[in-house]
C-alpha cells in the first residue's frame, strides 16, 4: 500500500470530520438564536396581554366619568337620574363602554396571540435548523469516508513504485578496463554491431 494514498486518505476523513462540526455547530447556534427570539416572542405577547388589561382599566374610568357628567347634567336640569329616560341614557352607556372594552381586550388578545405564533415559529424553524445540520453533517461525514476509502484502496492496488535495476542501454555493465574509440564496433568474425563509443573490454560485458 503506498503510504502518500494513506496520507491523503486520512487527510480526507480529518478535513471531512471538522466540515461536518462547523455544519453542526453553525446550527445550533442558529437553533439558540431561534430560541432566544422565541423567547422575546413570548415576552411580547405577555406584555401585550397586559397592555390589554391596562387599557381596559382605563376605559373603566372613562365610561364613570361619562355616566357621572351625564348625571350631574340631568340631575342639573330636575331630572331624576335613576328613572325613565335618564336611566336608559346611562344604561346605554355602561353597554357601548363594556362593548368597547370587550374590542381593547380582543385587540391584544389578538396581538398576543400573533406573537405566540412567532414564537412557535422560531422553535420550530431552530429544531429543523438543527435537524437539517445533523442531516448535512452526517453526509458530509459519509462522504469523507467514502472518499478516503476510494483513496486508500486506489493505493494499496497501485502498490509502492518499483525501482528500475537494469542497466540503461548503451552502459557498461559489470568490471573491467577498458580503452576505447568512437567509431564503429566490430566483434569477432569481423561482423559489425553499431556506431558510437567502443573500445577493448576487459573482464566486462557491454550491453547494447
Amino acid at each position: 500500500m503506498s503510504w502518500v494514498a494513506v496520507g491523503v486518505a486520512g487527510f480526507q476523513l480529518i478535513s471531512g470530520a471538522q466540515q461536518a462540526e462547523t455544519v453542526r455547530e453553525n446550527a445550533r447556534l442558529q437553533r439558540d438564536l431561534d430560541n432566544m427570539n422565541a423567547e422575546y416572542a413570548k415576552l411580547d405577547a405577555y406584555n401585550a396581554e397586559q397592555a390589554g388589561y391596562s387599557a381596559e382599566a382605563r376605559y373603566d374610568s372613562t365610561i364613570n366619568q361619562t355616566i357621572s357628567g351625564q348625571k350631574v347634567g340631568l340631575a342639573s336640569q330636575g331630572v331624576d337620574v335613576n328613572f325613565g329616560t335618564a336611566a336608559e341614557i346611562q344604561v346605554d352607556t355602561k353597554l357601548v363602554g363594556f362593548l368597547n372594552k370587550l374590542d381593547i381586550r380582543n385587540q391584544a388578545h389578538e396581538r398576543a396571540l400573533g406573537y405566540e405564533n412567532q414564537s412557535s415559529n422560531f422553535r420550530l424553524r431552530g429544531a429543523t435548523a438543527e435537524a437539517q445540520g445533523e442531516y448535512n453533517a452526517g453526509a458530509i461525514k459519509n462522504a469523507a469516508l467514502m472518499n478516503a476509502a476510494g483513496t486508500a484502496l486506489s493505493g494499496y492496488r497501485r502498490g509502492p513504485p518499483s525501482a528500475k535495476t537494469s542497466a540503461p542501454e548503451g552502459s557498461f555493465v559489470g568490471s573491467g578496463k577498458s580503452s576505447g574509440f568512437y567509431g564503429e564496433n566490430y566483434l569477432s568474425g569481423g561482423s559489425k554491431q553499431s556506431d558510437g563509443y567502443y573500445g577493448n573490454l576487459t573482464g566486462g560485458k557491454y550491453k547494447f
